[in-house]
């Protein structure tokens, strides 16, 4: 994204003032969402030209002034973490994987079989190092640990006999009083898997909330 003299820019959501009335999904619906958890969430890095008039008119119409456009080469407020490393594809993995969940989809039994839709998040989980665990990087209590949404976008689907590059950020951070009173801590973690020739093969985003105490159960 450009301004009118062609020097790029970056859009900037801040979250302290958001208050996710919707008006800027309403004026570039392509860039901007209002999720089930009634948090907005952008849904373009880097903005495409095509958007680019859309995602301006939604700035200047947001009724918290929570948007704004900065140059790229300004420090940006959120900090961005990242553990990146290797994880194998295994046949014998995507077989056990389809039996657990019930599958009986032939694409899963081949030679070289593709792995199913939340293979990934497992296979993550598996080979992740201990010094780079996720939850780890995110910082938050596990005891108040939701998980709020996840979100798959495959540009091919992997197979087994390939090793992919796995880089994990902390691409957001920001707090909203719940329905019940209380602060909760969001976190966006991106997770992309690469293959060995850096090609992106897919996307994973994770939203992980930090209740303000402790979930209990019903009744207690």
């Amino acid at each position: 994204m450009t301004d009118q003299y062609g020097r790029p820019q970056r859009l900037v959501v801040d979250r302290e003032l958001c208050e996710s009335y919707g008006v800027c999904a309403s004026a570039a619906p392509a860039v901007f969402a209002i999720g089930d958890d009634d948090v907005m969430r952008t849904l373009q890095d880097p903005i495409e030209t095509s958007e680019q008039g859309r995602v301006a008119q939604a700035v200047q119409l947001c009724p918290r002034q929570a948007l704004r456009l900065e140059p790229v080469d300004q420090p940006l407020e959120a900090d961005v973490e990242n553990n990146v490393y290797d994880i194998p594809i295994e046949r014998g993995k995507i077989r056990e994987f389809a039996r657990a969940t019930g599958s009986s989809n032939p694409a899963y039994l081949t030679e070289q079989p593709v792995v199913p839709p939340t293979f990934l998040t497992t296979a993550r989980l598996a080979w992740e190092p201990p010094d780079q665990d996720t939850m780890a990087l995110v910082g938050f209590d596990l005891q108040r640990l939701l998980h709020g949404a996840e979100d798959y976008e495959f540009l091919r689907l992997p197979r087994a006999g390939e090793t992919l590059q796995v880089t994990s950020e902390v691409t957001e951070r920001f707090e909203k009083t719940g329905k019940r009173g209380g602060a909760m801590k969001f976190a966006i973690v991106v997770t992309e898997f690469r293959s060995e020739s850096g090609q992106l093969v897919a996307r994973q985003r994770s939203t992980l909330i930090e209740t303000g105490a402790a979930p209990s159960g019903e009744g207690s």
